[in-house]
């Protein structure tokens, strides 16, 4: 006589089902990330380094996942980049990826820009507008520089990241919308929090996976594959097949690059378009400041050089140094605000930005 296998109670069953799952190993990521979609559709993402490698890995093992991403770093690291790989390489891919400029949007049009309006509803609404949340709806929303959001604002996009739903201007009922966040923002987000210019519980529903861009020249593996990268482009661009001189190579190899890949990249661009066509492009053509930090002269910006008081609060102190290496980088570029911040690692309207935050506008 046959016996027969007795039955679990559902839940029993679906308990095994679950402990199955939990029992497997976790997936492995390609060893070649060529296989992954995002290098297909964006040829400009280089990965040559352990650093990139261990971002795409990261992107690979949350890419059926819906959780929030916050990415940091210093300008110019490839941020964007990162937040475009997360989008392509997730489910959503086939829908929009919507960016946010956080420093073109004012507090009196946020709830407008972000979640609509209806005709009429203000001056100015001749007609009806969906707001880029609704817009990126079964996408992703990235909200580029997260670390220059009004204090105000804060907590209008903390609800909608809560409840998923949106009340654009003028509507009396909310709407469900279905976005994927990502973030970016060269801040460090844990200072503005302890100085009072972001709210904690807003970090914490953005970071619910962090990535950190590493500056370039804490990546210095990746300079050979980026510099043979940005070459290839420009000398397509340009039409011209110059070569690079092995000294010239050197000296792009051992700068410090302050404003980090988007620094390389425009330094080739430059070299490529200025040299004839099948030049030798000599180590004298590169940019004054490689060629300062290559005989010693290069800015010295190290923390070291400046003192902060004592007895002021952490978020006080970093203000303090800032201020100073602002204004040293000022006056060593005679107030010119595009040479400062190449010299500090910043964008000019990051500068400016900075500046304006910390006072030191009735200085300069």
């Amino acid at each position: 006589m046959k016996l027969k296998q007795p039955q679990l109670p559902r839940k029993c069953r679906e308990c095994t089902v679950i402990h199955e799952i939990f029992q497997k190993p976790p997936e492995a990521p390609p060893q070649e990330f060529k296989e992954m979609r995002a290098s297909e559709l964006m040829p400009e993402l280089v990965v040559g380094g352990r650093s990139m490698r261990r971002v795409m890995e990261t992107i690979w093992r949350i890419r059926r996942s819906n959780v929030p991403v916050l990415i940091t770093g210093e300008t110019g690291t490839g941020k964007e980049l990162v937040a475009r790989a997360l989008h392509f390489e997730s489910q959503r891919w086939k829908n929009p990826l919507i960016p946010v400029n956080t420093h073109a949007i004012t507090p009196s049009l946020f709830e407008s820009t972000l979640f609509g309006h209806r005709k009429g509803s203000f001056t100015g609404a001749h007609r009806d507008s969906e707001g880029l949340a609704r817009a990126a709806d079964g996408g992703t929303l990235f909200f580029d520089e997260i670390g220059d959001l009004q204090t105000s604002v804060q907590a209008k996009l903390l609800r909608f990241l809560q409840e998923g739903e949106i009340l654009p201007v003028g509507e009396t009922k909310p709407v469900r919308v279905d976005v994927r966040m990502v973030a970016a923002t060269n801040r460090r987000i844990e200072k503005e929090i302890e100085a009072g210019q972001f709210r904690m519980d807003l970090f914490y529903r953005l970071a619910g996976i962090q990535i950190e861009m590493l500056p370039l020249r804490e990546r210095r593996d990746e300079i050979p594959g980026l510099i043979d990268h940005f070459w290839r482009i420009s000398c397509a661009k340009e039409m011209k097949a110059p070569r690079l001189s092995g000294r010239a190579r050197k000296l792009l190899l051992s700068y410090d690059y302050p404003g980090n890949i988007r620094e390389l990249a425009n330094e080739v661009r430059r070299l490529v378009a200025l040299a004839s066509a099948r030049e030798r492009v000599p180590a004298e053509s590169l940019s004054p400041r490689l060629l300062d930090q290559a005989n010693g002269h290069g800015p010295n910006l190290a923390a070291g050089s400046f003192k902060v008081p004592k007895g002021l609060k952490h978020y006080e102190a970093v203000n303090e140094l800032e201020r100073q290496m602002i204004r040293s980088a000022l006056d060593r570029r005679s107030n010119n605000l595009t040479r400062a911040a190449r010299d500090l690692g910043l964008t000019r309207k990051g500068l400016r930005s900075k500046i304006r935050r910390l006072s030191l506008e009735p200085s300069l």
